[in-house]
């Protein structure tokens, strides 16, 4: 393991998403001099095209052999949460065949395990992390998440998943039809009923949230190469430089944050992990007739549904496959759709919109820690539905890898050679 206080000349992130932005200010914070590389702006991003929410539904793999088993019934289903589009990603096949095996009982608690290490930790690393950069507080908020059921069905379903969050440590209070109705007035289900997380949180403007965090590393001196990494200059087990278009970036540390783009990237360091980018999509509609007072994550459509600064923010969905872009009307339809389905039609005076590939992990785990062959190379990505919940902590993990302290979780889960 590399240690950072004997050699503190730069710390490189490659990749500016909400977690090399966090983990670059993290990083700053503790006295280390920083580079982050990266040559996409905010729009595009799984970090904008997110809901917001920290330690919602955060301890439930994706990945189980329920899922597989729907997926004929969901594609389907013209407004339904899942779709796929042309061309398909060329490692679906076996990537599927991965998330297969990780999806059994036995995989899915070991994945439920790993999952809430770091997401029941989420709002806690965020409060450290803000009490060092006040200007995040007013962009962060606690007031719960509710899992929301239109009808008793679907909240039977979710007994099952209900009871691992209880087992994980999630604080859980059942709310029946009548309190329901009395908290969301606009509901047209006739039977709702809801769970809520109490220690939930949300970053109220993910795309605001994320230029702050520019602005923090600017102020604490952080440099900002806008280019892409392309490739990686080596010295027998080290990384010596960052390659882009315009030069070599010289470096002491690597840290690999790329979200999506990890994948190509850590395979030239002979670290091969299979990732999946699904597309997901959010709109803001701006001064809603409706009003929310906490985030609702609606089991039915596969959305989230939570205030924000300027009305409501609708996230969700998952697209396979199709060309990169930032917008999808399709998609932004069906996020609308969902919604009427449970609050009614109502006005709203516009909308905005987002569209962002998440970095899915065949076992739903991110990967973080030590590249296998590189003494000062480190891997933070594949966070999936959750960059938002984790970044904060794996943050904190990463800055004590980097300079040889103990983490407070054990990494194990996490590492690469699981794959």
């Amino acid at each position: 393991m590399v240690c950072v206080r004997d050699n503190p000349r730069n710390i490189t992130v490659v990749g500016g998403g909400i977690i090399g932005l966090t983990l670059a200010c993290t990083l700053l914070q503790q006295g280390l001099s920083v580079t982050l590389i990266d040559g996409e702006g905010v729009s595009g991003r799984a970090s904008s095209a997110t809901a917001g929410i920290i330690g919602g539904s955060s301890v439930i793999p994706w990945a189980s052999k329920d899922l597989w088993l729907s997926i004929p019934t969901m594609l389907r289903n013209p407004v339904g949460p899942f779709r796929i589009t042309w061309p398909p990603p060329q490692n679906i096949l076996p990537f599927l065949s991965k998330s297969i095996k990780s999806g059994t009982l036995v995989q899915r608690i070991q994945s439920s395990k790993g999952l809430a290490e770091l997401g029941l930790r989420g709002w806690n690393a965020w409060m450290l992390l803000s009490s060092h950069y006040p200007e995040l507080r007013s962009l962060l908020a606690q007031n719960g998440c509710l899992l929301y059921y239109s009808n008793p069905q679907e909240m039977y379903d979710d007994d099952k998943n209900n009871a691992t969050r209880k087992e994980m440590g999630m604080r859980l209070t059942q709310i029946e039809t009548k309190g329901l109705q009395d908290m969301l007035p606009w509901l047209s289900d006739p039977e709702p009923s809801g769970t809520l997380i109490e220690q939930a949180g949300q970053i109220l403007e993910p795309i605001s949230f994320q230029l702050v965090l520019k602005d923090v590393i600017k102020n604490a001196r952080g440099n900002f190469v806008f280019q892409q990494a392309l490739d990686f200059i080596t010295e027998a087990d080290r990384v010596r430089a960052v390659k882009t278009p315009l030069g070599n970036i010289d470096c002491d540390v690597v840290v690999i944050c790329a979200g999506a783009g990890s994948a190509a990237l850590s395979k030239k360091l002979s670290v091969n992990v299979p990732i999946l980018p699904a597309w997901g999509a959010s709109i803001t509609l701006h001064e809603p007739e409706i009003i929310l007072k906490l985030p609702l994550l609606m089991q039915r459509a596969g959305i989230a549904v939570l205030p924000n600064s300027d009305g409501i923010r609708i996230a969700g969905l998952l697209q396979v496959g199709g060309k990169p872009h930032f917008r999808d009307a399709v998609m932004e339809e069906i996020l609308i759709k969902q919604v009427q389905k449970t609050f009614g039609r109502f006005s709203y005076r516009g909308l905005t919109a987002q569209l962002g590939p998440r970095p899915l992990t065949p076992d739903s785990l991110p990967v973080l820690g030590p590249a296998p062959k590189y003494k000062n190379v480190f891997l933070n990505f594949g966070h999936g539905h959750w960059g938002i919940t984790h970044a904060a902590i794996s943050a904190s993990v990463v800055g004590d890898l980097i300079s040889g302290r103990m983490p407070e979780i054990d990494i194990t889960p996490y590492r690469a050679e699981r794959f």
